[in-house]
């Protein structure tokens, strides 16, 4: 199996706000799209033969802007998506935990959402099927997935993955074959 490079797309402006986004957008700021030129400098040296991205805007623009740079073509991958907060999405953390019913567990769903053991399931089947090559493939997801890989690598809880800070600047370089249950 190949390498997965997994990066995290560029800040958004509701970053900057402490805004929970999910499946809704907000625009790169310029430190967003200055991390994105900084990690590709830093993956340029890893003969990754492509770059497969979550559909939504602010991973879009992030792949397409290290495509530019590395010279290879985006693909497009809707599970590599963030968690479906459903009507949480623009919510702060204060907001996410006034929502009527909300108690942190992993098969907890937001409204019109999904839980954590559901963006596993999406997230783990498509990076093993992205993993099934031969060279190194650079995903471009966001911080939900990436925590959810780490949660399976490093035999974290799912309250330890939430802590984790997962920086644009750099990806992480996983085997795929870590993520089987």
């Amino acid at each position: 199996m190949s390498r997965l490079l997994l990066v995290r797309h560029g800040e958004t402006e509701w970053n900057t706000r402490g805004l929970y986004q999910g499946h809704a957008d907000s625009p790169l700021t310029a430190r967003g799209l200055a991390q994105i030129d900084e990690v590709a400098a830093k993956l340029a040296c890893e003969a990754a033969e492509r770059i497969v991205a979550s559909d939504l805007g602010r991973t879009l623009v992030s792949a397409h802007r290290l495509a530019g740079r590395l010279g290879l073509a985006v693909e497009v991958d809707p599970r590599l998506r963030e968690l479906h907060l459903g009507t949480a999405a623009g919510l702060d953390r204060a907001g996410i935990r006034a929502l009527p019913g909300y108690e942190f567990k992993p098969d907890w769903r937001f409204p019109e959402g999904e839980s954590f053991v559901d963006l596993e399931a999406r997230v783990f089947a498509a990076l093993l099927e992205l993993g099934a090559g031969d060279r190194p493939v650079i995903v471009v997801t966001h911080a939900g997935p990436i925590r959810a890989a780490l949660r399976r690598v490093r035999g974290l809880s799912y309250e330890q993955a939430l802590q984790l800070r997962v920086d644009p600047e750099t990806y992480l370089d996983l085997d795929p074959e870590t993520l089987r249950p």
